[in-house]
């Protein structure tokens, strides 16, 4: 149906995009992103944030540029999404089953909150 394929869709396009947006930042910087999982847009949209599965990292990338703004390590980040003012990123860690709350100038951890079900 229509909303399936809307889904599917916008799947595709989304790892499009961390497909392209990381080889250019590898290509600039000569880094390698292992398993880039997922991503989230900035507020202003100047910043792209992709968390990088199995390198257990979360990089900030100028989105004109491809280049690092920063980066953070996070035990197997997986979801992640920016606050409506862009001041702070929400990552999850699923191998410690945290959400850790990063300041985006830095990508410096401030605070974490467990979520592991008991």
């Amino acid at each position: 149906n229509r909303r399936t394929l809307l889904i599917l869709l916008a799947c595709t396009v989304v790892g499009t995009a961390v497909s392209l947006l990381t080889r250019r930042a590898e290509t600039a910087e000569g880094k390698v992103y292992h398993s880039p999982q997922e991503l989230a847009l900035s507020p202003t949209g100047s910043t792209v944030y992709v968390t990088d599965l199995t390198a257990d990292r979360v990089v900030g990338l100028d989105a004109q540029t491809g280049k690092s703004t920063g980066s953070s390590r996070i035990a197997a980040p997986y979801g992640l999404a920016a606050s409506s003012d862009g001041k702070a990123l929400y990552v999850s860690s699923s191998r410690e089953d945290t959400v850790v709350k990063l300041e985006t100038g830095e990508l410096k951890a401030v605070g974490a909150v467990d979520v592991q079900l008991a």
